[in-house]
């Protein structure tokens, strides 16, 4: 039983004869047992793989911080109006522009992941998905009546959106490219 990166037949080269190499690659395809094992393909079917990954992440990540802010927009909108001073309002609505923003461009970076995952449009996903609840989460307390100390969080949360936009920047100059 030998390892052969010819797809005729196990164990078989090209004239019919044994396969006399038996170093092992685990970037290519091998036929053992006319069974076909892959191990880490970078450009095949496991790419394919992240891809789809990154997208449902993505996609899904967008469609809740969505339903989320609709959510809060209501809330705010109906629930708020009376208990609230206008600044606490206008900054809760502040929030939830920011959120409907970043869930559509996660939503973006899911429909971009469908076809290529590229290490830009990682780091882009990540930073929305983790930015958003710090950025908007502190804007939510602070509008609550949160102590001031929450407000630290907001521009740790701020600078990972705009690591995030610049990511998705990268990824389009390199897709264009």
């Amino acid at each position: 039983m030998e390892w052969s990166r010819n797809p005729v037949r196990c164990g078989r080269g090209a004239e019919g004869g044994q396969s006399k190499s038996t170093e092992f690659d685990p970037f290519t395809v091998f036929h053992f047992d006319e069974r076909v094992f892959r191990t880490l393909d970078t450009d095949g079917l496991f790419a394919q793989d992240r891809s789809m990954n990154l997208a449902r992440i993505s996609l899904t990540a967008g469609a809740a911080l969505g339903a989320v802010a609709v959510a809060l927009g209501a809330f705010g909108a109906h629930a708020l109006r009376g208990v609230l001073d206008t600044a606490a309002l206008a900054t809760w609505h502040t929030a939830v522009e920011y959120q409907f923003w970043h869930a559509l461009a996660l939503i973006g970076c899911g429909v971009l992941a469908q076809s290529q995952a590229t290490a830009a449009l990682r780091i882009a996903t990540c930073a929305f998905i983790v930015g958003c609840p710090l950025f908007c989460g502190s804007l939510y307390g602070l509008a609550l009546g949160a102590p001031r100390i929450v407000g630290i969080v907001t521009p740790i949360g701020g600078v990972t959106l705009i690591a995030g936009w610049i990511a998705l920047a990268a990824c389009a100059w390199r897709k264009a490219a």
